[in-house]
């Protein structure tokens, strides 16, 4: 399976998070190939509004067109431009880690223009399944509720009662 992964990252190193990174390593451990795209890069101001004029939207969804990709994994809409959600074949899944005012917004046009494009959603927070279900008529059938599970540190001793993940 070949997968995007829409992330981003706020360092000078241009690095995903440890979250992000251990996603990426997850997906990547069941075989899926993964590539993954920065938003912020794609973004004008702050990162995470308005589109970049030294890039074109079209071009940047031929780019991910001619990939192939299976599915892509967004997180906060990272990447969810249209040019990039026509270049998709199949489905996109949105991963909202984050309150809306830190959701990806490149046509300022609010937080919650993305989810009325058919992706599929997954809410970190039963607040923003909450506020998702109050903002997005017909939101319903394509959002999930799940809570954040990391992995556990080799080196702690930790007896689980019920697995994380």
């Amino acid at each position: 399976m070949k997968l995007a992964f829409f992330g981003y990252a706020w360092g000078k190193a241009l690095q995903p998070d440890a979250y992000m990174s251990e996603t990426i390593t997850s997906l990547a451990q069941t075989g899926a190939d993964v590539d993954l795209y920065l938003g912020n890069e794609l973004a004008k101001e702050y990162g995470i509004y308005g589109l970049n004029e030294k890039l074109r939207p079209e071009r940047v969804g031929a780019f991910i067109a001619q990939h192939g990709y299976d599915a892509a994994v967004s997180f906060n809409n990272s990447m969810l431009i249209p040019e990039v959600l026509t270049a998709l074949k199949d489905r996109v899944v949105t991963v909202i880690v984050d309150e809306p005012e830190h959701l990806f917004d490149y046509h300022r046009t609010g937080p919650w223009d993305a989810f009325r494009r058919g992706v599929e959603i997954v809410a970190m927070s039963s607040r923003l399944e909450q506020r998702l279900l109050e903002a997005v008529p017909g939101v319903r059938d394509r959002l999930r509720f799940r809570l954040p599970a990391t992995q556990v540190s080799a080196g702690l001793r930790l007896d689980p009662v019920l697995p994380i993940s």
